[in-house]
């Protein structure tokens, strides 16, 4: 992984900041690539790039030139799988290869194929890459989103970066609110709504997408297309055939995720998902390296520390524990927060952003499990209201959609925006009903709310995004690239065109004669169990799904930093006096409404004091 600075004006213009402006813009993100730092310009683009060395680590530098006809240069940020296929392909149209690196291929690949070439290769990836002669930057994001990016448009300019603070050390990029974003966060806790971010006139590279922007008039001309979305569901698909599909393609994912120059480990909280990739992992690095971050208890549960070291056990890793105590958690919540930018999404990131600086000694990659429950129908509770609200919606008795998931699913529900916000600030916002037709066009995106696949392709493609952006923000604030073989581009596609009676089945079937895998399989992710029951020991293949891993909702109540916050200027400008002594006094009794708010206090402490 990496970290990637541009400014770009228009043609016969410079950028309206120094090289050396630019420089310092890169190095905000010095924790992405804490390995080199690079820095290209032409007088009219200045390029600055960050980068953590994981695949030829001393023959990959960037910002790459690639001369000729129609020279190019590239910055690039994540990794390419089957280089060597790639390779073939490239050298059979003629392209020259001298080092092999994941950079160099991109590089040909875009100048072979254009805006067709995140079609053509495979991997987690956000790129931009200018091509001088015809005045134009390609720019484009990976299909699920694994790697963030984001630009803005100024006066006759384009800044485009990996993480916002980036874009806001740009003087001329005002530092606004968007309050419609805001809004959408309380109730999401997602940072980005469709391609908008929390900050006026910042939006993000949206998964799956590519951008063209045309450098040669008075002013930056940015033209969006959608390069991937999945395919159609075939319900010709057995429950045979699937099985076989879906561990045939997780290992291959698995086996190409596990390409590095560098050390590499894993991440295993002893769930089915992380112990699919830990187990598969150990077949190539035997003895690898495991890390678990969390709690021993969940109540009157095991907690994941504790399962996660029985299943280590069993399946022979060199395991690790990272408790996360009270106080560690207080204490790195708000300085995540102030370092990022941004608020945090789910408490969990603070456990990613813990465990990686503990493996950061052992290795710089690691392998995490997210991406199944998204892809395999692993939520069960949602996919159970979602048949709940399509039964009574055939009797004519639910609400339309958009209001009903947003309040069934909202931490904050948008009927709360009016005690909650300022008036001028919840005019801006556009409200409730703003915030309503966002979910709305999701749904309409995905498909017919009146089937339940619909739901499932709707948590894909409204969760998955922000789920791996706040795995990549947590783990590069530590210098670790974090790699997920389930979000992967093949992954994806077989599970869009596995039938959804297969993922999660209607009723359970009968328990085969002497046989207690498939009967005592849970309803969720049913597929991916089956496909792996010969590898998953019984605890993980068994264990339900567990949101947030650590009590935060207990420890909340002692967050001094976020109730100082509380009181600041900017909150009580935003937030209303009475609701910010509910969340004061009635923290962890409403901890649903208190994490967003506190939150969302800790962000306008951060920039408007």
């Amino acid at each position: 992984m990496c970290g990637i600075a541009i400014v770009a004006a228009v043609r016969g213009k410079t950028p309206s900041v120094s090289p050396e402006r630019v420089q310092d813009m890169r190095d905000l993100l010095t924790a992405r690539g804490p390995d080199d730092a690079g820095f290209w310009s032409d007088g009219q683009v200045h390029i600055g790039h960050r980068r953590l060395a994981i695949n030829t680590p001393g023959h990959n530098r960037q910002p790459w030139l690639l001369d000729g006809n129609e020279p190019l240069v590239l910055a690039f940020n994540g990794e390419l799988y089957g280089c060597d296929r790639l390779r073939v392909e490239l050298e059979r149209a003629g392209r020259r290869i001298t080092v092999g690196s994941d950079t160099e291929l991109l590089a040909h690949a875009i100048a072979e194929w254009g805006a067709d070439a995140p079609r053509r290769v495979r991997g987690m990836f956000a790129y931009v890459a200018w091509l001088p002669c015809r005045q134009r930057l390609l720019v484009a994001r990976d299909a699920l989103g694994v790697i963030p990016l984001y630009l803005a448009v100024t006066a006759g300019e384009v800044i485009i970066a990996s993480e916002p603070r980036a874009i806001l050390g740009h003087p001329s990029m005002p530092i606004e609110p968007d309050w419609a974003s805001v809004t959408n966060y309380l109730n999401s806790l997602r940072t980005t709504r469709e391609q908008f971010t929390l900050f006026a006139g910042m939006e993000c590279i949206r998964p799956g997408e590519r951008a063209t922007i045309e450098l040669d008039g008075e002013s930056p001309i940015v033209r969006r297309t959608t390069w991937w979305t999945p395919p159609a569901e075939d319900p010709s698909i057995d429950e045979h055939d699937a099985a076989g599909l879906v561990r045939e393609t997780v290992e291959g994912s698995v086996s190409a995720h596990l390409v590095s120059d560098v050390p590499l480990c894993a991440l295993l909280s002893g769930g089915v998902d992380s112990t699919i990739i830990t187990a598969l992992a150990l077949r190539r690095h035997p003895g690898l390296r495991t890390f678990c971050a969390g709690t021993e208890l969940e109540g009157d549960e095991p907690g994941d520390l504790t399962i996660a070291r029985a299943v280590a056990a069993e399946l022979g890793s060199d395991h690790r524990s990272v408790p996360i105590a009270k106080d560690r958690f207080l204490e790195a919540w708000p300085s995540m927060v102030h370092a990022l930018g941004v608020p945090l999404s789910t408490p969990n990131e603070v456990a990613i952003h813990a465990v990686a600086q503990a493996l950061r000694p052992h290795a710089k990659v690691t392998m995490s499990g997210e991406g199944a429950d998204e892809l395999f129908a692993g939520y069960g509770p949602p996919l159970v209201e979602a048949e709940r609200w399509i039964a009574q919606s055939r009797e004519g008795a639910a609400p339309p959609v958009e209001e009903w998931h947003t309040a069934t699913f909202g931490w904050v529900a948008p009927s709360m925006f009016e005690v909650l916000l300022d008036p001028a600030v919840l005019q801006a916002s556009g409200g409730a009903e703003l915030c309503r037709a966002s979910v709305r066009s999701a749904f309409w995106r995905c498909g017919d709310p009146m089937r339940l696949r619909t739901h499932l392709d709707l948590q894909r493609s409204l969760n998955l995004a922000s789920l791996l952006q706040r795995l990549n923000t947590a783990t590069m604030l530590a210098s670790v690239e974090g790699r997920t073989p389930f979000a992967d581009v093949r992954v994806a596609e077989l599970a869009a065109r596995l039938p959804l009676a297969l993922h999660y089945p209607a009723d359970l079937p009968p328990a085969p004669h002497g046989s207690l895998q498939t009967a005592t399989l849970p309803r969720t992710k049913r597929l991916l169990r089956q496909a792996f029951a010969d590898v998953v020991p019984r605890a993980a293949l068994i264990r339900p799904k567990a949101s947030f891993p650590l009590p935060f909702e207990r420890w909340i109540t002692d967050a001094t930093a976020a109730h100082e916050a509380l009181q600041c200027d900017s909150a009580r400008t935003v937030l209303r006096a009475g609701a910010i002594e509910f969340v004061r006094t009635r923290t962890t009794e409403h901890w649903r409404l208190s994490w967003p708010v506190m939150n969302l206090a800790l962000w306008l402490r951060r920039w408007w004091g």
